[in-house]
């Protein structure tokens, strides 16, 4: 729920135009995600998962019958990296939630940073489980070494790695 709501705020807050998300399971952030849009009018939300849409069950979005006017779902067996050709080139907020593996998430980052404009976002889901060290070290070194980026992680869910592009 906590994170639910910060993705809706986030939404409302900075009215990005275009919304990225990684990883869908049951569409509970991708609910969070488009009820910003709606509330502010405006922005898109585009979801990528290497599952197809509703193969873990019922979708969180379709319960509450959100209009999909602004939503997309795009099926990328294999991951995100061999799929680059419906990626925006601009991406004003990222929520990641994908696997959470090392290799995966270098190479999503690889082809997602550079799309990620200044007062851009990403939001990273999981980064106080254990389980995940690998890529949380990852994020921090990353984010930390690059001085266009402010980096910190927020006791809130399972933690909550926010990264802004500030210049």
């Amino acid at each position: 729920w906590e994170i639910g709501v910060i993705l809706k705020n986030f939404v409302e807050c900075k009215r990005p135009k275009q919304i990225i998300e990684l990883g869908t399971f049951r569409g509970y952030s991708t609910a969070w995600l488009i009820l910003g849009t709606l509330i502010n009018s405006c922005g898109r939300v585009d979801s990528f998962d290497i599952k197809p849409e509703g193969f873990f069950g019922p979708l969180w979005y379709d319960f509450y019958e959100l209009p999909k006017a602004r939503y997309s779902f795009h099926h990328i067996p294999g991951g995100l990296w061999t799929h680059s050709d419906p990626i925006p080139e601009i991406i004003a907020l990222l929520f990641h939630d994908s696997s959470h593996e090392l290799d995966d998430t270098q190479k999503e980052m690889d082809i997602l940073l550079p799309r990620i404009p200044q007062g851009g976002t990403i939001l990273f889901d999981d980064m106080m489980v254990a389980d995940y060290a690998p890529m949380q070290g990852y994020l921090h070194n990353l984010f930390m070494s690059m001085p266009n980026w402010k980096w910190s992680v927020l006791p809130i869910g399972m933690g909550l790695g926010i990264a802004e592009r500030v210049r």
